[in-house]
Protein backbone atom coordinates (compact mmCIF):
# COMPACT_ATOMS: atom_id res chain seq x y z
CA UNK A 1 0.00 0.00 0.00
CA UNK A 2 3.06 2.21 0.91
CA UNK A 3 4.43 1.67 -2.33
CA UNK A 4 1.47 2.38 -4.55
CA UNK A 5 0.63 5.71 -2.43
CA UNK A 6 4.18 6.74 -3.54
CA UNK A 7 4.22 6.32 -6.72
CA UNK A 8 1.20 8.08 -7.49
CA UNK A 9 2.42 10.99 -5.83
CA UNK A 10 4.51 12.29 -8.44
CA UNK A 11 2.26 11.16 -11.24
CA UNK A 12 -0.46 13.49 -9.67
CA UNK A 13 2.03 16.39 -9.58
CA UNK A 14 2.43 15.92 -12.86
CA UNK A 15 -0.71 16.46 -13.91
CA UNK A 16 -1.18 19.19 -11.96
CA UNK A 17 1.87 21.17 -13.78
CA UNK A 18 0.95 20.01 -16.86
CA UNK A 19 -2.86 21.53 -16.26
CA UNK A 20 -1.62 24.99 -14.82
CA UNK A 21 1.05 25.12 -17.88
CA UNK A 22 -2.08 24.42 -20.63
CA UNK A 23 -3.87 27.04 -17.98
CA UNK A 24 -1.53 29.42 -18.26
CA UNK A 25 -0.77 28.99 -22.01
CA UNK A 26 -4.36 29.72 -23.07
CA UNK A 27 -4.71 32.97 -20.89
CA UNK A 28 -1.58 34.41 -22.56
CA UNK A 29 -2.88 33.59 -26.04
CA UNK A 30 -6.39 35.20 -24.93
CA UNK A 31 -4.59 38.43 -24.20
CA UNK A 32 -2.31 38.48 -27.02
CA UNK A 33 -5.75 38.02 -29.11
CA UNK A 34 -7.37 41.18 -27.30
CA UNK A 35 -4.35 43.24 -27.55
CA UNK A 36 -3.88 42.71 -31.06
CA UNK A 37 -7.64 43.40 -31.54
CA UNK A 38 -7.06 47.06 -29.50
CA UNK A 39 -4.72 48.63 -32.12
CA UNK A 40 -4.35 50.00 -35.35
CA UNK A 41 -2.55 52.34 -37.07
CA UNK A 42 -2.67 55.90 -39.43
CA UNK A 43 -1.63 55.68 -43.27
CA UNK A 44 -0.67 59.59 -44.00
CA UNK A 45 -0.62 60.97 -47.20
CA UNK A 46 0.77 64.54 -48.10
CA UNK A 47 -0.18 66.25 -50.97
CA UNK A 48 1.87 69.15 -52.00
CA UNK A 49 5.56 67.64 -51.02
CA UNK A 50 8.21 68.86 -53.15
CA UNK A 51 10.15 65.79 -52.85
CA UNK A 52 13.32 67.60 -51.92
CA UNK A 53 12.34 69.86 -48.74
CA UNK A 54 12.33 68.49 -45.10
CA UNK A 55 9.20 67.02 -43.94
CA UNK A 56 8.93 65.93 -40.14
CA UNK A 57 6.04 64.18 -38.82
CA UNK A 58 4.80 63.97 -34.94
CA UNK A 59 1.63 62.20 -33.41
CA UNK A 60 0.46 63.42 -30.57
CA UNK A 61 -1.96 62.33 -27.90
CA UNK A 62 -4.87 63.88 -26.90
CA UNK A 63 -3.31 65.55 -23.53
CA UNK A 64 -1.17 66.98 -26.26
CA UNK A 65 1.93 64.33 -24.98
CA UNK A 66 3.87 63.68 -28.15
CA UNK A 67 4.20 60.21 -28.41
CA UNK A 68 6.48 59.81 -31.93
CA UNK A 69 8.65 61.78 -34.35
CA UNK A 70 9.96 61.47 -37.82
CA UNK A 71 11.92 62.75 -40.66
CA UNK A 72 10.07 61.50 -43.64
CA UNK A 73 11.77 61.67 -47.40
CA UNK A 74 8.21 60.43 -48.91
CA UNK A 75 4.55 62.03 -48.82
CA UNK A 76 3.51 58.71 -47.20
CA UNK A 77 3.85 57.10 -44.23
CA UNK A 78 2.37 55.59 -41.07
CA UNK A 79 1.99 55.75 -37.43
CA UNK A 80 1.04 52.04 -36.22
CA UNK A 81 0.22 49.94 -32.47
CA UNK A 82 -2.48 53.02 -31.62
CA UNK A 83 -4.76 52.38 -29.10
CA UNK A 84 -8.40 51.68 -31.16
CA UNK A 85 -10.79 53.97 -29.50
CA UNK A 86 -8.58 57.72 -28.49
CA UNK A 87 -8.06 60.60 -30.11
CA UNK A 88 -4.36 61.49 -31.64
CA UNK A 89 -3.58 64.78 -34.00
CA UNK A 90 -1.26 64.32 -36.92
CA UNK A 91 1.70 67.37 -37.18
CA UNK A 92 3.64 68.05 -40.27
CA UNK A 93 6.11 70.42 -40.44
CA UNK A 94 6.93 71.55 -44.38
CA UNK A 95 9.05 74.83 -44.88
CA UNK A 96 8.52 76.17 -41.65
CA UNK A 97 4.27 75.83 -41.38
CA UNK A 98 2.75 73.24 -39.09
CA UNK A 99 -0.03 71.58 -40.20
CA UNK A 100 -2.50 69.47 -38.02
CA UNK A 101 -5.37 67.15 -38.44
CA UNK A 102 -7.15 65.00 -35.83
CA UNK A 103 -7.79 61.57 -35.93
CA UNK A 104 -9.59 58.50 -34.12
CA UNK A 105 -8.70 55.18 -34.78
CA UNK A 106 -12.15 53.58 -34.86
CA UNK A 107 -10.75 49.24 -35.34
CA UNK A 108 -8.08 47.26 -36.97
CA UNK A 109 -8.11 48.43 -39.50
CA UNK A 110 -6.12 51.51 -40.87
CA UNK A 111 -7.35 54.92 -41.30
CA UNK A 112 -5.72 56.92 -44.04
CA UNK A 113 -5.67 60.43 -43.99
CA UNK A 114 -4.37 63.12 -46.51
CA UNK A 115 -2.97 66.62 -45.18
CA UNK A 116 -2.01 69.47 -47.60
CA UNK A 117 0.69 71.49 -47.77
CA UNK A 118 1.65 74.46 -49.79
CA UNK A 119 4.82 76.58 -50.72
CA UNK A 120 5.12 80.04 -48.43
CA UNK A 121 5.48 83.57 -49.18
CA UNK A 122 5.64 87.06 -47.57
CA UNK A 123 4.43 88.71 -50.11
CA UNK A 124 0.89 90.37 -49.65
CA UNK A 125 0.20 89.72 -53.53
CA UNK A 126 -2.83 87.69 -52.88
CA UNK A 127 -4.16 89.04 -50.07
CA UNK A 128 -7.95 89.88 -50.41
CA UNK A 129 -10.01 92.14 -48.07
CA UNK A 130 -13.52 90.68 -47.68
CA UNK A 131 -15.18 92.94 -45.00
CA UNK A 132 -14.07 96.22 -44.27
CA UNK A 133 -16.54 98.26 -41.83
CA UNK A 134 -16.49 101.38 -40.29
CA UNK A 135 -18.69 102.75 -37.35
CA UNK A 136 -18.61 106.29 -36.60
CA UNK A 137 -19.65 107.53 -33.41
CA UNK A 138 -20.22 111.37 -32.31
CA UNK A 139 -17.87 112.47 -29.71
CA UNK A 140 -18.39 115.97 -27.92
CA UNK A 141 -16.66 117.99 -30.55
CA UNK A 142 -15.12 115.00 -32.03
CA UNK A 143 -15.43 111.92 -34.11
CA UNK A 144 -15.06 108.25 -32.87
CA UNK A 145 -13.83 105.74 -35.33
CA UNK A 146 -14.23 101.89 -34.93
CA UNK A 147 -12.53 99.59 -37.97
CA UNK A 148 -13.36 96.34 -38.80
CA UNK A 149 -11.15 94.43 -41.28
CA UNK A 150 -11.52 91.25 -42.16
CA UNK A 151 -8.17 89.78 -44.54
CA UNK A 152 -8.29 86.43 -47.11
CA UNK A 153 -5.22 84.22 -48.51
CA UNK A 154 -6.75 84.34 -52.14
CA UNK A 155 -3.57 82.63 -53.03
CA UNK A 156 -2.34 79.03 -53.46
CA UNK A 157 0.97 80.01 -51.02
CA UNK A 158 0.90 80.04 -47.26
CA UNK A 159 1.15 83.79 -46.42
CA UNK A 160 3.83 84.10 -43.42
CA UNK A 161 5.36 87.41 -41.68
CA UNK A 162 3.96 89.18 -44.67
CA UNK A 163 3.90 93.52 -44.01
CA UNK A 164 0.10 94.22 -44.41
CA UNK A 165 -1.02 97.60 -45.21
CA UNK A 166 -4.08 99.43 -43.86
CA UNK A 167 -4.58 103.54 -44.89
CA UNK A 168 -5.31 105.74 -41.87
CA UNK A 169 -6.85 109.41 -42.55
CA UNK A 170 -4.82 112.40 -42.06
CA UNK A 171 -4.42 113.65 -38.13
CA UNK A 172 -6.19 110.43 -36.07
CA UNK A 173 -5.16 110.48 -32.47
CA UNK A 174 -5.56 107.85 -29.18
CA UNK A 175 -5.10 105.01 -31.25
CA UNK A 176 -6.83 101.52 -29.83
CA UNK A 177 -4.82 98.17 -31.16
CA UNK A 178 -6.58 94.66 -30.22
CA UNK A 179 -3.65 93.14 -30.49
CA UNK A 180 -0.49 93.42 -28.19
CA UNK A 181 2.14 93.33 -31.06
CA UNK A 182 2.58 93.29 -34.68
CA UNK A 183 1.67 97.21 -35.62
CA UNK A 184 4.61 99.62 -37.28
CA UNK A 185 3.21 103.20 -38.29
CA UNK A 186 3.72 104.38 -41.60
CA UNK A 187 3.46 107.85 -43.39
CA UNK A 188 0.24 106.56 -45.03
CA UNK A 189 -0.89 103.99 -41.72
CA UNK A 190 0.21 101.36 -40.26
CA UNK A 191 1.43 98.09 -41.17
CA UNK A 192 0.64 94.96 -39.13
CA UNK A 193 2.38 91.52 -39.61
CA UNK A 194 0.01 88.41 -38.47
CA UNK A 195 1.52 86.10 -35.36
CA UNK A 196 -0.03 83.33 -36.97
CA UNK A 197 0.54 81.90 -40.74
CA UNK A 198 -2.50 82.34 -43.07
CA UNK A 199 -3.08 79.35 -44.75
CA UNK A 200 -4.61 79.49 -48.50
CA UNK A 201 -8.65 80.22 -47.94
CA UNK A 202 -7.91 81.32 -44.25
CA UNK A 203 -8.94 84.43 -43.13
CA UNK A 204 -7.45 86.72 -40.45
CA UNK A 205 -9.39 89.81 -38.88
CA UNK A 206 -8.16 93.03 -36.71
CA UNK A 207 -10.27 95.60 -35.18
CA UNK A 208 -9.23 99.38 -34.15
CA UNK A 209 -10.35 102.09 -32.95
CA UNK A 210 -9.28 105.94 -33.22
CA UNK A 211 -10.08 109.82 -32.93
CA UNK A 212 -10.47 112.30 -35.40
CA UNK A 213 -10.87 116.44 -33.89
CA UNK A 214 -11.59 118.44 -36.56
CA UNK A 215 -11.17 122.29 -36.11
CA UNK A 216 -14.54 122.41 -38.23
CA UNK A 217 -17.58 120.85 -38.04
CA UNK A 218 -17.52 118.95 -41.15
CA UNK A 219 -14.86 116.24 -42.27
CA UNK A 220 -13.86 114.14 -45.13
CA UNK A 221 -13.16 110.91 -43.99
CA UNK A 222 -11.43 109.04 -46.84
CA UNK A 223 -10.16 105.35 -47.39
CA UNK A 224 -7.80 104.36 -50.03
CA UNK A 225 -7.39 100.23 -50.52
CA UNK A 226 -4.50 98.80 -51.13
CA UNK A 227 -5.68 95.54 -51.96
CA UNK A 228 -8.85 93.89 -53.64
CA UNK A 229 -11.63 94.19 -51.48
CA UNK A 230 -15.15 93.03 -51.72
CA UNK A 231 -18.06 94.54 -49.12
CA UNK A 232 -17.16 97.91 -47.23
CA UNK A 233 -19.83 99.17 -45.17
CA UNK A 234 -19.97 102.65 -42.99
CA UNK A 235 -22.19 102.61 -40.06
CA UNK A 236 -23.95 105.65 -38.16
CA UNK A 237 -25.95 105.89 -35.13
CA UNK A 238 -29.01 107.75 -35.65
CA UNK A 239 -29.26 109.08 -31.93
CA UNK A 240 -25.77 111.00 -32.91
CA UNK A 241 -27.93 112.96 -35.57
CA UNK A 242 -24.77 113.24 -37.74
CA UNK A 243 -25.31 114.47 -41.67
CA UNK A 244 -23.83 113.19 -44.39
CA UNK A 245 -23.19 116.07 -46.84
CA UNK A 246 -21.16 114.24 -49.39
CA UNK A 247 -20.14 110.75 -50.43
CA UNK A 248 -17.55 109.03 -52.94
CA UNK A 249 -17.95 105.02 -54.20
CA UNK A 250 -20.76 104.68 -51.27
CA UNK A 251 -24.36 104.73 -51.49
CA UNK A 252 -27.14 104.48 -48.79
CA UNK A 253 -28.03 101.32 -47.65
CA UNK A 254 -30.68 101.59 -45.51
CA UNK A 255 -30.82 100.91 -41.62
CA UNK A 256 -30.06 97.37 -40.48
CA UNK A 257 -30.83 96.45 -36.49
CA UNK A 258 -28.44 97.04 -33.91
CA UNK A 259 -28.92 95.61 -30.22
CA UNK A 260 -32.75 96.57 -29.99
CA UNK A 261 -31.90 99.89 -31.88
CA UNK A 262 -30.66 100.70 -35.96
CA UNK A 263 -27.70 101.88 -37.52
CA UNK A 264 -27.50 103.71 -40.86
CA UNK A 265 -25.70 101.97 -43.49
CA UNK A 266 -23.90 103.35 -46.24
CA UNK A 267 -21.84 100.68 -48.69
CA UNK A 268 -20.39 99.26 -51.71
CA UNK A 269 -19.10 96.31 -53.38
CA UNK A 270 -16.15 95.32 -55.38
CA UNK A 271 -12.73 97.66 -55.03
CA UNK A 272 -10.13 97.52 -57.22
CA UNK A 273 -6.28 97.34 -56.10
CA UNK A 274 -5.69 101.91 -55.33
CA UNK A 275 -9.15 102.61 -55.68
CA UNK A 276 -10.85 104.70 -52.41
CA UNK A 277 -13.96 105.58 -50.88
CA UNK A 278 -14.79 108.74 -48.34
CA UNK A 279 -17.34 110.11 -46.97
CA UNK A 280 -18.24 113.77 -45.58
CA UNK A 281 -19.92 114.03 -42.57
CA UNK A 282 -21.13 117.31 -40.09
CA UNK A 283 -23.25 117.32 -36.93
CA UNK A 284 -20.57 116.82 -34.22
CA UNK A 285 -19.69 120.14 -32.62
CA UNK A 286 -21.03 121.50 -30.03
CA UNK A 287 -23.20 119.73 -26.89
CA UNK A 288 -23.04 116.98 -24.85
CA UNK A 289 -22.18 113.03 -25.91
CA UNK A 290 -25.07 110.69 -25.55
CA UNK A 291 -24.43 107.11 -26.07
CA UNK A 292 -25.89 103.91 -25.62
CA UNK A 293 -24.12 101.01 -23.71
CA UNK A 294 -24.74 97.41 -23.81
CA UNK A 295 -25.00 95.33 -21.11
CA UNK A 296 -25.65 92.21 -21.08
CA UNK A 297 -28.36 90.90 -23.33
CA UNK A 298 -30.35 93.18 -24.77
CA UNK A 299 -30.85 95.55 -22.04
CA UNK A 300 -29.51 98.76 -22.46
CA UNK A 301 -28.67 101.72 -20.72
CA UNK A 302 -27.66 105.33 -21.50
CA UNK A 303 -24.39 106.85 -20.25
CA UNK A 304 -24.51 111.08 -20.38
CA UNK A 305 -20.75 111.99 -20.76
CA UNK A 306 -19.34 115.39 -22.44
CA UNK A 307 -20.60 118.90 -21.05
CA UNK A 308 -23.07 117.28 -18.04
CA UNK A 309 -20.80 115.63 -16.54
CA UNK A 310 -17.56 117.40 -16.89
CA UNK A 311 -19.70 120.34 -16.20
CA UNK A 312 -19.21 119.56 -12.59
CA UNK A 313 -15.63 119.85 -12.74
CA UNK A 314 -13.28 120.91 -10.51
CA UNK A 315 -15.58 119.82 -7.14
CA UNK A 316 -16.11 116.04 -5.30
CA UNK A 317 -19.19 115.59 -6.75
CA UNK A 318 -17.39 115.61 -10.60
CA UNK A 319 -15.01 112.60 -8.46
CA UNK A 320 -17.47 110.56 -7.83
CA UNK A 321 -19.51 111.20 -11.04
CA UNK A 322 -16.45 110.19 -12.86
CA UNK A 323 -15.87 107.08 -10.61
CA UNK A 324 -19.17 105.84 -10.74
CA UNK A 325 -19.24 105.92 -14.44
CA UNK A 326 -15.91 104.26 -14.07
CA UNK A 327 -16.91 101.14 -12.52
CA UNK A 328 -20.04 101.10 -14.95
CA UNK A 329 -17.61 100.74 -17.78
CA UNK A 330 -15.78 97.91 -16.15
CA UNK A 331 -18.61 96.41 -15.84
CA UNK A 332 -20.21 96.45 -19.14
CA UNK A 333 -16.35 95.41 -20.37
CA UNK A 334 -16.64 92.89 -18.07
CA UNK A 335 -20.33 91.70 -19.14
CA UNK A 336 -19.48 91.97 -23.26
CA UNK A 337 -16.76 89.64 -22.66
CA UNK A 338 -18.78 87.51 -20.50
CA UNK A 339 -21.40 87.23 -23.30
CA UNK A 340 -19.35 86.79 -26.02
CA UNK A 341 -18.05 83.54 -24.46
CA UNK A 342 -21.22 82.75 -24.06
CA UNK A 343 -21.46 83.00 -27.61
CA UNK A 344 -24.52 85.54 -27.27
CA UNK A 345 -23.35 88.01 -29.65
CA UNK A 346 -21.03 88.05 -32.83
CA UNK A 347 -17.25 88.56 -33.22
CA UNK A 348 -17.86 91.58 -35.67
CA UNK A 349 -20.53 93.89 -33.12
CA UNK A 350 -18.40 92.08 -29.86
CA UNK A 351 -15.39 94.23 -31.07
CA UNK A 352 -17.05 96.77 -32.05
CA UNK A 353 -18.79 97.60 -28.45
CA UNK A 354 -15.16 96.67 -26.81
CA UNK A 355 -13.37 99.20 -28.18
CA UNK A 356 -15.84 101.44 -28.21
CA UNK A 357 -16.48 101.29 -24.18
CA UNK A 358 -12.38 100.82 -23.64
CA UNK A 359 -12.20 104.45 -25.61
CA UNK A 360 -14.92 105.82 -23.28
CA UNK A 361 -13.24 104.14 -19.65
CA UNK A 362 -9.66 105.55 -20.87
CA UNK A 363 -11.23 108.62 -21.04
CA UNK A 364 -12.49 108.85 -17.84
CA UNK A 365 -10.03 107.39 -15.95
CA UNK A 366 -7.66 110.18 -17.75
CA UNK A 367 -10.06 112.95 -16.02
CA UNK A 368 -10.37 111.54 -12.68
CA UNK A 369 -6.53 111.69 -13.11
CA UNK A 370 -6.68 115.00 -14.04
CA UNK A 371 -8.70 116.29 -11.23
CA UNK A 372 -7.12 114.22 -8.37
CA UNK A 373 -3.87 116.23 -8.43
CA UNK A 374 -5.37 119.23 -9.16
CA UNK A 375 -7.37 118.68 -5.85
CA UNK A 376 -4.32 117.89 -3.69
CA UNK A 377 -2.38 120.91 -5.35
CA UNK A 378 -5.18 122.98 -3.84
CA UNK A 379 -5.14 121.70 -0.17
CA UNK A 380 -1.44 122.44 -0.24
CA UNK A 381 -1.81 125.89 -1.57
CA UNK A 382 -4.36 126.77 1.70
CA UNK A 383 -2.53 124.70 4.05
CA UNK A 384 0.28 127.79 4.85
CA UNK A 385 -2.63 130.27 4.83
CA UNK A 386 -4.89 128.45 7.26
CA UNK A 387 -3.47 125.58 9.48
CA UNK A 388 -5.83 124.24 11.74
CA UNK A 389 -5.16 124.07 15.56
CA UNK A 390 -3.29 120.95 16.56
CA UNK A 391 -1.52 120.94 13.56
CA UNK A 392 2.16 121.83 12.95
Amino acid sequence: MSSSLGANIPRNLICALLFSTLIYMLVTLSIGVASAQETGSVEVSVNGYDGSSVLTAALVDSNRSVLENKTVNSPSFSFSNLAVGKQYIVVVKYKGIDYTTPVVVVNQTSRKIAIKVSDVTNSDDNVFVSLYQMAIDRGDNYLNVTEYIMFTNNGSSVINNASIKVAMPTGYKRFIWDQDCCFKAADFGFFFTPTEPLLPNATKSINFAYRLEPTTDEYKLSKQFYYETGDVYVLLNPNDKLTVTDHKNLWEQGQVPDNGGSLNVWGASSFYKGEDVSITITGYKGGAELNIVWIGTGVLAAVIVGAVVYGFRGNRGSIEKLESEEQALTSVLKQIDKDYAAKKMEEVEYYKLRLKYKERLDKIRRKIQEQQPRKETSKSKKSPRKTPKGTK
